[in-house]
């Protein structure tokens, strides 16, 4: 059984409400934005023929020692610095959930700046394909990360690449097939996060061409819960972007995922 987390201070009901990191709220104002780092050559190698967007929920259909060749090439590296002089004033909320309490506060800090860092790891599997993948948690990553390593990625791509985006929503009723002229989207059905900035970014390229599957999901981001369904679904999609013989890549698969969903209780879990 699974049980939601609680304490005793009250979530905020809309964005107005939500912790500041600067001490200017108005709107239309110049704040820094993250430095986005990603390593020219991986795009750049002629070996490369086809580039997976996901996130680490789709790490169990990918990252199969025993049935493929996984090999780590880099990291995307993300750094935000905050000028003290744009900081609040206030005890400000902050991004060690070591406790497991979301609304955490630290105390009042006397550094020139603030620095927040990430890092997300880029594969190469079976010398051809790259693969990168976010850990979307909603919890410890800010939207605006994500946002930017998307716009950095799509415009680094170029037409030589197939590129894949694979992901899940809980604003989808069924598998998604959408491509940069074709949304299978049926309002109010959409997809948020990385996966909804990729999908924007390289529509506006209109050179840019691209299939992404999203697959229907319970949960937040970072958090996600697949049905046995779904991963059939996600198994004879996944199965065509590899070489491993098909009735081996399944059985691992599901392993992976049995164990997996085992281990955090997204298997058969409730909330509440």
């Amino acid at each position: 059984m699974l049980f939601k987390q609680w304490n005793e201070l009250s979530e905020p009901r809309n964005h107005l409400d939500a912790p500041n990191l600067v001490n200017n709220t108005e709107s239309l104002q110049l704040l820094p934005l993250p430095d986005v780092h990603i390593p020219d050559e991986l795009f750049e190698g002629g070996n490369v023929k086809r580039v997976i967007l996901t996130t680490k929920t789709m790490d169990t259909f990918f990252l199969l020692d025993k049935t493929m060749k996984v090999k780590k090439l880099a990291d995307i590296t993300c750094s935000l610095e905050i000028p003290k002089n744009l900081q609040t004033h206030e005890a400000t909320h902050t991004w060690d959930f070591g406790e497991n309490f979301p609304n955490e506060v630290e105390p009042l800090q006397d550094e020139e700046q603030r620095t927040f860092s990430l890092r997300f790891p880029i594969y190469l599997l079976e010398d051809q394909t790259l693969y990168v993948s976010i850990d979307e948690n909603f919890l410890t990553v800010s939207p605006i990360f994500t946002a930017q390593i998307s716009d950095v990625i799509s415009k680094k791509l170029n037409r030589g690449h197939e590129i894949v985006i694979l992901g899940c929503s809980d604003r989808i009723e069924d598998t998604k097939i959408c491509t940069n002229n074709n949304c299978s989207l049926v309002p109010p059905e959409f997809v948020t996060g990385f996966l909804g900035s990729l999908m924007s970014d390289l529509t506006k390229t209109n050179d840019q061409l691209f299939t992404a599957a999203i697959f229907p999901s319970e949960g937040p981001q970072g958090f996600e819960k697949l049905s046995s369904t779904t991963v059939d679904s996600i198994i004879d999609f996944c199965s065509q972007l590899v070489s491993t013989d098909k009735s081996r890549y399944t059985e691992e698969c599901y392993k992976r995922w049995k164990r997996n969903a085992s281990s955090n209780g997204a298997q058969s879990g409730l909330y509440l």
